[in-house]
């Protein structure tokens, strides 16, 4: 498998660019429906039109506006104080990373950190109200709407499992691990029917919208054009 990993800030201009068009773990749950978890093709069609929008508006030097929301910001401030409290109750070491491209597959992520070589970490810091929601239950579990996102690192990574922590203020941390199974074969389904949708419909737009040269998916050229 080949992994390329980027070392970059999170939300900065090289951070964008490099994942610009590139179906990334944080939107693989618009592929899956949350119960049946079965492809969705409204949702999947949706997100193949933001990727090919965001190459197409690159490509003729216009891009998209980078958009941050109040929740976002919240989380890259925070995400430093959630992982040293994850260090801290694990003994994990935790080696922050701003972007992984799978070269075979063509998808990539931006995981809250690595952990030696086998593993990784996805962490949240919600609100105290959502934190309570979360912690309401006798088993553990990933909320359903980062569980696409989790499962989904593993398939990007290739690794052999990924912690999944929430913490806020006055409770404490919500931590559990994933490691593949039927959720991730299901997944790793729907990524690869949306790959060949977005694959289709990228043909169909390029003959409406014919490129001047070919344009790679960033300005180092150290990601490949897709398909």
């Amino acid at each position: 498998m080949s992994i390329t990993y980027h070392d970059l800030p999170q939300y900065s201009e090289e951070w964008w660019e490099v994942r610009r068009g590139v179906p990334t773990a944080s939107n693989f749950s618009s592929m899956m429906t949350p119960k049946k978890q079965e492809f969705t093709l409204s949702g999947s069609m949706t997100y193949a039109y933001q990727l090919c929008g965001e190459r197409l508006s690159q490509s003729y030097g216009a891009p998209e506006e980078n958009y941050q929301s109040a929740a976002m910001k919240q989380g890259v401030l925070m995400e430093p104080r959630v992982r040293a409290a994850y260090e801290f109750h694990t003994g994990h070491t935790v080696k922050p990373i701003g972007f992984v491209f799978n070269r075979d597959l063509e998808i990539g992520g931006s995981p809250d950190g690595l952990i030696g070589e086998d593993g990784g970490l996805e962490c949240k810091y919600p609100i105290a109200k959502t934190m309570a929601q979360w912690m309401d239950t006798l088993t553990p579990q990933i909320p359903d709407e980062h569980k696409a996102q989790v499962h989904g690192s593993l398939i990007v990574s290739g690794r052999k499992w990924w912690d999944f922590m929430a913490w806020h203020d006055g409770f404490s941390p919500l931590i559990v691990r994933v490691e593949w199974d039927d959720y991730t074969e299901k997944l790793a389904s729907c990524i690869g029917q949306f790959r060949r949708l977005y694959s289709e419909t990228w043909m169909r737009l390029i003959k409406l919208n014919p490129q001047p040269e070919p344009v790679a998916n960033n300005p180092d050229d150290d990601l490949p054009p897709m398909f």
